[in-house]
């Protein structure tokens, strides 16, 4: 397999393109992980503050009761979308259900 960086001149240039023969896992895996760098949940902080979280900062998710907390190495933020639907919409991203209240 070849591998080729160029350099552009700006964001909007920044592009990856996956050339294969068929969509095999290991590229299926290298296309969700290059999706994940800018994907983001909306979270909240102090009860009302609303913050994005950037998926690929998110260490694991826990409920607590009727709430849903999502962790990163520095902060806390209540996420507000039920377990099964952030674990159905992370999959993508090797985010797996480990328990009834965690989603890593």
């Amino acid at each position: 397999m070849k591998v080729r960086v160029r350099n552009v001149l700006s964001k909007q240039e920044e592009q990856v393109v996956i050339e294969c023969m068929e969509m095999t896992p290991e590229f299926e895996d290298i296309k969700n992980y290059c999706l994940a760098k800018g994907a983001f949940l909306t979270g909240y902080t102090d009860g009302s503050f609303q913050q994005q979280v950037c998926i690929k900062d998110i260490l694991y998710m826990e409920a607590v009761g009727e709430k849903i907390f999502a962790y990163t190495k520095e902060r806390v933020f209540e996420i507000r979308q039920r377990l099964y639907e952030l674990e159905a919409e992370l999959s993508p991203y090797k985010f797996i259900r480990c328990s009834k209240s965690f989603v890593i």
